[in-house]
Parts: structure tokens; C-alpha cells; sequence
């Protein structure tokens, strides 16, 4: 089975591709649409209980099971080995162990894309990207490729509009989600996507919102104790299902104006949470923080861009651009209403379910996605003919390199003396900032001393290597991450 998991801060999905139908199938863990992402294990030996609402259900019975949330994130950092188990620990039980798994009730996966932040995949040595791969290994799992959010997203819309992109388009990605809010500028041509300009924030998204409303909650009605209690994180979540009910939607949207206009007259009850009312005063003064930092994001990718920043299409994906209020701080920043052509070319259903659908697509070789590189590296190297030191890019930004396949360059070599080698260069990060580097390796002992050939290569996680070759016998080779370079 060729399978798409959209590994979400908050929420993860899972689609694959069927044969039969031709068409991306949405897998319901547990009859669900999405599973929360997160983990729970026993409090005395740290023994694994389980993933998603049956673990959030452990905690609420017993707040001393240790409740993993948010380990995607930190991912991104250097010590991530505890996040490296918990990521292992939910994708297994997800796809593979449990009795509910994808493996267990559709088939066994022969392919598995898994999306990531984009803002990892514009790092030169995504530590998020590798470490998320290194989880994946650890379960056996075949994975095909690692692919951004908003690309994995753009890979849906082509297929679902195959005409609109034959000849080039630009298009406003918005990946409003529970953890991160990303928004992607790209040019779309058949399958050749570029990522013009990219910015994003892991503060302020859907459950920061969530926080703030219910901090405004219980502020009102005098409970400030909750809010550094566990019953505050279980009324997040209890916030979090109340809000997202059609009718209550509805409310917020309906009312906003009137409340812009005069919000001691409008405060209006808008819903019932926890046998009390909620004000749009507790909703509508949650937001503005978070509106801030869309305005932020968006101002940033205008700054590369000035009024040259025009596009052909605002995508919505992500669960959080269902919200009312985020859809109408970017359509208002921009000037737009929600009935524009530009906007809806995925329905509503589907911004949630994009990304887990573009990632089943390209696992099944439905689109052969082109994605560009964005750093430029350079290396110092010993010229193959002259013998001496010349500068080589190895590397050039917004080339396409094919993953896992090495590209060797004959015009240079490094030299392999006491089992070491030391490679010098710089790296231009999105062609424009350079980060020199600097440093000294051992050499496996398959590698002979004196010169060894050298060529680049990107491995699945969108991560350069550099990779060194036996002059005399070309089955044996080392490779080097460019993220131990820069380390």
C-alpha cells in the first residue's frame, strides 16, 4: 500500500492510494478523522499505554500517567533522543503494532511519505527532517520520502487541477494548523514547484488560541487557580471539540460585526462550555495575538517581494484555517472576500485532509513532485588536474537534485591522510547568508589513503550530503551530513 501520514503537531492523518477506485482514501484510526498527536505512558516505569484519545482518556482518569504532547517540535532541537522515542512510539502504534493500526485493518505499506514543516526543509541541517526519519527507521518502515506541508498540500491541488497549473502559477499556500502557522509562496508549473519566499511561527496557532480563550474563561468567572492545573491542558481540549461544532461557528462568524461595532452592547453569549456561558468578549479577545503574528508572517513574504507579491491562487490548509477568524485576518489583509475566485480551489472538507492526501499521491507515483534546492554549498577542494586548492560549488541554489542519487564531480578530490580528512567551505543559506565551516573527520577504514573522489547527494530527509569514494574501488564510500559540518 502506498501511504500518505500528515504527522501533525496537534493531529496527524492518514490516507493512502487505492487501486481500484484511482482515487486518495482518508484511513480512520479508531473511526476517526484525525488522530491527536500524542503519547502516554505509566507513571512508575514509564511502560508504554498508548496514542491519540485513548491516551489523552488514561490522563483524564489518572493525571499522573505522563502525557507526551507536542514532541514533534522538538524534533528540531539537538537533543531530541526522548522526542525520537515518543515519534517512534506514536507512528508504530498508528501504522504498524496495534490492533487499530493502518497495517492491521488495509495492508502492508510498500511506500510511506511523511510531510514535515517546511521551515525544517529550509534548514541546512534539518535536525528536525533527520531525526523524524530516524524515528521512522527505527519502526522498519518503508519510507519513500519526507516532503514539506505546504508542497505535500500543492501536490493534492495539482492533481485535483491538472489544467489550471500546464502553464505557470503563483500560489499563496496558508498552512493555518493546532502547532504552527506557515504560509508559502510558490510558483506551480505541472509538477515543478518552487518555494519563492516561506515563513512561519511555532508560538501562536490554533491551541495558543484555544489557551487564551479558556485563560479568558476562567479569568471571568474567578477561577485563576485552573490555569497552571492539569484540569486547565484537559480544558483545552474540551474547548478545543466545543468550538469547532457547526453551529457555534456559525455564531462567532455572525457576530463578529456587530461586536466590532460596539462590543459592550454585543457581547453575546455564543455557546455553553462546562454548564457555562462563553462571551464573544472570551473568543474575540483571544485572537488579536494571534492576528499579530499572521499579519507578521505575511508582511515578511511581502518584504522579499514589495507589490510584486501577486498570485493566482490563496490555498487554505490545515485545521485551523477553518476558523473564521484566521481565514478573515489574511482575506482582509489582502484586501479579499471569501466568495474571490482565488480562494476554495480545495474545498473545506479538504484543507484539513490535503496534506495526508498529496503525501498518498506522490507514495504512489501519481505526481513526481521536482522540488528546488535553496542553499548554495561550496567546498575547498584539491583541482583533479593542478593539484591545488580551488573553491567548487558542489552545490547551487534552486538547482533540482533527485533524492538519493549521488552527483559526483570528476574536476575535484580531497585528501584521506591518517585516516582523516578535513573539509573546508562555506554555505550560502537560500543563496544569500554564508555560514563558513570547518572540520576534521575520521575516515571508515574502507577508504584508502590519498585521493578519494567526492560528489553531493540529498538524502530523504531534504538534507545534503557530501559523499567520498574510493579512486580505486568505487563500491566503497563514506558519507558526511552537511548538519556535521555545521554541528
Amino acid at each position: 500500500m502506498n501511504v500518505g501520514l500528515d504527522f501533525g503537531t496537534t493531529n496527524s492523518l492518514i490516507s493512502y492510494w487505492d487501486d481500484n477506485s484511482k482515487n486518495v482514501v482518508l484511513f480512520q484510526y479508531k473511526d476517526a478523522v484525525s488522530t491527536p498527536t500524542v503519547v502516554a505512558y505509566e507513571p512508575s516505569n514509564n511502560e508504554f499505554i498508548g496514542i491519540g484519545r485513548d491516551a489523552i482518556s488514561s490522563w483524564v482518569n489518572d493525571y499522573n500517567v505522563n502525557l507526551i504532547r507536542f514532541f514533534k517540535n522538538n524534533l528540531n532541537k539537538n537533543d531530541s533522543n526522548k522526542s525520537i522515542e515518543y515519534t517512534a512510539d506514536f507512528i508504530r502504534d498508528l501504522l504498524r503494532d496495534s490492533s487499530d493500526s493502518f497495517e492491521k485493518n488495509v495492508g502492508e505499506i510498500n511506500n510511506l511519505v511523511v510531510s514535515v514543516p517546511e521551515q525544517w526543509q529550509k534548514q541546512a541541517n534539518n535536525n528536525g527532517a533527520n531525526n523524524l526519519l530516524a524515528a521512522i527507521n527505527q519502526i522498519g518502515l518503508p519510507i519513500k520520502q519526507l516532503v514539506s506541508e505546504p508542497l505535500s498540500a500543492l501536490a493534492y491541488f495539482i492533481w485535483k487541477n491538472r489544467e489550471i497549473v500546464r502553464e505557470e502559477k503563483k500560489i499563496l499556500v496558508c498552512d493555518m494548523g493546532g502547532g504552527t502557522c506557515d504560509v508559502a509562496y510558490c510558483t506551480v508549473k505541472d509538477t515543478l514547484i518552487k518555494v519563492l519566499s516561506f515563513d512561519g511561527s511555532e508560538d501562536k496557532a490554533g491551541v495558543y488560541d484555544l489557551e487564551q480563550i479558556l485563560t479568558n474563561i476562567y479569568k471571568r468567572q474567578g477561577k485563576e487557580a485552573l490555569l497552571a492545573s492539569d484540569d486547565f491542558r484537559k480544558g483545552v481540549w474540551e474547548l478545543d471539540d466545543a468550538i469547532q461544532k457547526d453551529n457555534v461557528c456559525k455564531k462567532i462568524e455572525e457576530n463578529y460585526p456587530d461586536y466590532l461595532e460596539n462590543p459592550d452592547v454585543n457581547d453575546l453569549a455564543l455557546f455553553k462550555f462546562q454548564n457555562e456561558n462563553v462571551f464573544s468578549s472570551d473568543v474575540y479577545g483571544a485572537f488579536p495575538s494571534i492576528e499579530i503574528e499572521i499579519t507578521k508572517l505575511l508582511d515578511k513574504i511581502r518584504s522579499n517581494y514589495g507589490e510584486d507579491l501577486n498570485f493566482d491562487h490563496l490555498l487554505f490548509i490545515g485545521g485551523f484555517s477553518h476558523y473564521f477568524l484566521v481565514r478573515n485576518s489574511i482575506l482582509s489583509y489582502f484586501n479579499m472576500k471569501e466568495d474571490d475566485p482565488k480562494i476554495n480551489i480545495i474545498s473545506k472538507v479538504d484543507t484539513r485532509r490535503a496534506v495526508s492526501y498529496g503525501a498518498a499521491l506522490i507514495a504512489a507515483d501519481q505526481l513526481s513532485i521536482k522540488e528546488y534546492y535553496d542553499h548554495t554549498i561550496v567546498f575547498q577542494l584539491i583541482n583533479t588536474r593542478t593539484k591545488e586548492i580551488i573553491e567548487k560549488n558542489m552545490i547551487k541554489a534552486n538547482d533540482i537534485i533527485v533524492p538519493n542519487q549521488v552527483t559526483w564531480n570528476d574536476e575535484v578530490k580531497c585528501f584521506v591522510s591518517n585516516r582523516s580528512t578535513t573539509l573546508k567551505g562555506y554555505i550560502l543559506l537560500n543563496g544569500r547568508h554564508k555560514k563558513k565551516f570547518e572540520k576534521r573527520f575520521d575516515v571508515v577504514p574502507e577508504l584508502a589513503e590519498g585521493y578519494c573522489n567526492i560528489g553531493v547527494k540529498l538524502n530523504r530527509a531534504n538534507v545534503a550530503c557530501l559523499v567520498l569514494k574510493n579512486s580505486e574501488d568505487s563500491s566503497k564510500t563514506m558519507e558526511v551530513s552537511l548538519g556535521d559540518l555545521l554541528a
